[in-house]
């Protein structure tokens, strides 16, 4: 169909009258980089790589005996090993262990528990002061509050004794004649 006289008709006919615009981008956001607060440090993470290296070997010699295609490479990569090192810190468990690598071959299950436990031993050599500060802090705190229970505890023990006692004084009556009379009158005014 012609276009009408004066009327545009699409960007493929006439493409100087549609414009296409140019986006920029001027502040763009810097890439977001893995979090560094389970990284291990240079000397922590060597001293794992060490265990971990003699653990895979040690496993591949004890799974496969007698042989020498199956390699502790092959049971656990490099790749792996330094994955298992940098969070040698945060790995406490074998779910901690899954969450941060990605082990073939069902191998995980298998040795995690004792990959878990190499790596445990190793860190306790290098103790981790600033999380040691940590759990220092949060046990003080711990025991402020237990303190301040017990003091609380106690005074509700000794606000019932003395209401207890109070009740116990004031209610007790003598015969004065024909008159009841209670005995601690005398508490129930203040002095003048």
């Amino acid at each position: 169909y012609p276009a009408p006289p004066g009327a545009r008709c699409c960007d493929n006919c006439t493409p100087n009258l549609f414009p296409v615009e140019t986006v920029r981008l001027t502040n763009a956001l810097p890439k977001l980089g893995r979090k560094s607060k389970n990284k291990t440090n240079e000397e922590v993470a060597a001293a794992v790589q060490e265990t971990l290296r003699t653990l895979r070997d040690t496993i591949a010699r004890r799974k496969y005996p007698q042989q020498h295609i199956i390699t502790g490479k092959i049971l656990m990569s490099n790749q792996v090993l330094d994955a298992l090192a940098n969070r040698a810190r945060s790995i406490d468990s074998s779910d901690t262990l899954n969450q941060t690598v990605r082990w073939l071959l069902n191998w995980a299950p298998e040795f995690g528990a004792e990959v878990v436990k190499a790596i445990q031993k190793r860190l306790l050599d290098f103790p981790d002061f600033e999380r040691l500060a940590r759990e220092e802090k949060q046990r003080a705190k711990a025991f402020l509050a237990l303190e301040a229970m017990a003091e609380k505890d106690l005074r509700k023990k000794l606000t019932l004794v003395f209401d207890g006692c109070y009740e116990a004084i004031l209610s007790e009556t003598v015969q004065r004649g024909k008159k009841v009379v209670k005995r601690c009158q005398v508490f129930l005014s203040l002095p003048k």
